[in-house]
């Protein structure tokens, strides 16, 4: 452990800034891996809404909802089918 009050354990100040300068890559890598993650959802938000639009093919929250809640149960429902219209689940 260093002691705060020995002058000759202080880290230099070359040591800290290169402390510094590796806490400042890991989080600089860190906020790209961020900002990749949110550009990746951000696309497929977008390709997910063109298909839509194409298309009109959709499930609706409550579908996917009952169908979640089946999940682990005997009765555990099948995915639902996109469609066009309403459904009920």
């Amino acid at each position: 452990m260093i002691d705060p009050h020995a002058p000759d354990e202080m880290p230099s100040a070359d040591g800290l800034a290169e402390a510094d300068f590796a806490g400042s890559c890991i989080t600089g890598v860190e906020a790209w891996r961020h900002a990749l993650r949110h550009e990746t959802l951000h696309h497929d938000t977008l390709a997910a809404w063109e298909e839509y639009r194409r298309t009109g093919l959709h499930v609706t929250a409550e579908e996917v909802h009952h169908w979640l809640a089946s999940w682990g149960t005997d009765h555990e429902r099948p995915a639902p089918v996109p469609h066009t219209g309403r459904a009920t689940p």
